[in-house]
Parts: structure tokens; sequence; C-alpha cells
């Protein structure tokens, strides 16, 4: 950390470093903090993408809507995690070398939509997130976990039958 934080002050307003930063936040849980560099980050890529239309510049715009919308979910910011994972599904719907940023933002969407309440929603991305991985076993053990929490004798015998054939 300290040797990036000296990077940073020596080369300003480096993306890369901005968007590293920023993932050392959301892995020491200062969610606000990686919030920040995030949107700035992003704002910064999407200029960079709308002068160029580089596909690069727009893969790296998918990735950093995912982190952003990983963060938000840290800050307990439900709405803005939805939105922000909806746009990098969006934006990474035609690129193969982005699956597990589509991984993170289906996870995401999900995590967020079944902490604000919304279970259907929660349910549609979870099972969307199993589609697109193969049936990763972490995706399965999420989905039985949501299914079982939502309570209903079906929904249990759903997470139950998840994890047998898993």
């Amino acid at each position: 950390m300290f040797a990036l934080r000296k990077l940073q002050q020596q080369v300003k307003n480096d993306i890369v470093l901005l968007r590293l930063a920023a993932l050392y936040d959301e892995r020491f849980g200062t969610y606000d903090s990686a919030s920040e560099k995030l949107e700035i980050v992003c704002s910064q890529v999407e200029q960079r993408y709308e002068e160029t239309e580089d596909e690069k510049d727009l893969a790296m715009f998918a990735e950093a809507k995912a982190d952003l919308a990983r963060a938000y979910l840290g800050e307990q910011k439900y709405e803005l995690a939805t939105e922000n994972a909806s746009t990098a599904l969006d934006l990474s719907e035609d690129l193969e070398e982005l699956k597990s940023c589509r991984l993170s933002a289906h996870l995401t969407n999900g995590l967020a939509y079944y902490f604000s309440g919304d279970m259907e929603q929660s349910l549609d991305m979870f099972k969307s997130a199993l589609t697109e991985s193969s049936e990763s076993p972490d995706v399965v053990a999420l989905l039985s976990q949501v299914l079982w929490m939502k309570g209903g004798d079906e929904e249990r015998e759903v997470a139950r039958q998840q994890l047998i054939t898993w």
C-alpha cells in the first residue's frame, strides 16, 4: 500500500493505479474510498472510450463498473450497486474475455437485490450467474443460501436439490 501511494504521488491521474488503489480499499473494507476512486476511473475510462471506441477501453469501463457496483454493495447502497452492475452486464455482453466481470456483476446484482428485499430479482440474477459460470460451486452455494433464506418449503427443496446435484 505504501509503495502504491508513493507511485500515485509520482504518477498523477493514472487510471490503472487509481483502480488498483480502489481494489485495495475494497479489500480492506474502506468501501467509501473505493467508490470515490472508482467513480473517477469510470468517468475517465468512459470519456476515453467515447473518443476512441477501442474495445480495450470498453472492457476496462465494464470492469470498473463491476468494481464500483461491489464497492456500493459494501456501502449498502443497493440501488447504486444494481445500477452499476447492470451497466457492467450490458457493456460486457459481447465481450468473451469478461466472463469473470460478468459473474461478479451478476453476483453483486443478486446480493444487492437480496439485501434490498427483492427476492425474485435476486434469484434471477443468481440463476443467470449459475448459467454463465457453468454451475460454479461458489455460485451454487450462494444461490442455495438465498433460496434457503427465502424460507418457503419449495425454495428450501430447490436449495437442497442444487447442493445435492452439485
